[in-house]
């Protein structure tokens, strides 16, 4: 089977993403963690992350319209955020999952490769073990070698048909010769 491109690792492609942990955290925790992230390349957002998220930036869109002192740009920081957190990420844990299916997949495919390769190499020596019996068997017929039953079967046959020919030649030449005396010319 030949591949198209370079074929990528699971690590080339899954990288920096684990798991999220299961200790509860408080919102006003968890919000300052995804707003002040210590790290360069922080962990992705899992689907509670982003909905706490939105539930805060409704609330302060709730609660500034009321009071109507958010400038425009604030505005449309909060219809981006809005916009962001609407769209549907990916859990994270799933992620996890489709990526230990996919390496597991690439495992199983691997071996049905090497599988038909080993039954195609074994087709091939059967095969070939099959030209060498018949060029032997065509090899020795050629050179006059043991006859086959069915000749030997169909030698005894034409010799029994010519003895009993010749039995019958003979039993019609004594009845002509006994029924009319021209006969003898008639038959060899």
């Amino acid at each position: 089977m030949v591949l198209d491109g370079p074929v990528l690792a699971l690590s080339d492609i899954m990288h920096g993403i684990a798991p999220g942990s299961d200790t509860p955290i408080s919102p006003e925790d968890e919000l300052e963690g995804i707003i002040g992230a210590e790290s360069s390349t922080p962990e992705p957002l899992d689907n509670a992350q982003i909905e706490l998220m939105r539930r805060r930036v409704l609330e302060l869109i709730v609660s500034g319209a009321s009071k109507m002192n958010t400038s425009s740009r604030e505005k449309e920081l909060l219809e981006m955020v809005i916009r962001l957190t609407s769209a549907h990420t990916p859990d994270v844990g799933q992620l996890c999952t489709q990526a230990t299916t996919i390496q597991e997949l690439c495992r199983q495919r691997d071996f049905i490769i090497k599988e038909v390769e080993e039954e195609r190499a074994r087709w091939e020596a059967e095969r070939l073990g099959f030209d060498r019996v018949a060029e032997a068997l065509i090899a020795r017929r050629s050179h006059g070698g043991e006859s086959t039953y069915r000749e030997e079967e169909l030698e005894r046959q034409v010799v029994a048909l010519d003895a009993d020919n010749k039995a019958l030649r003979q039993k019609v030449t004594t009845l002509l010769q006994l029924t009319s005396p021209c006969a003898q010319y008639i038959l060899p």
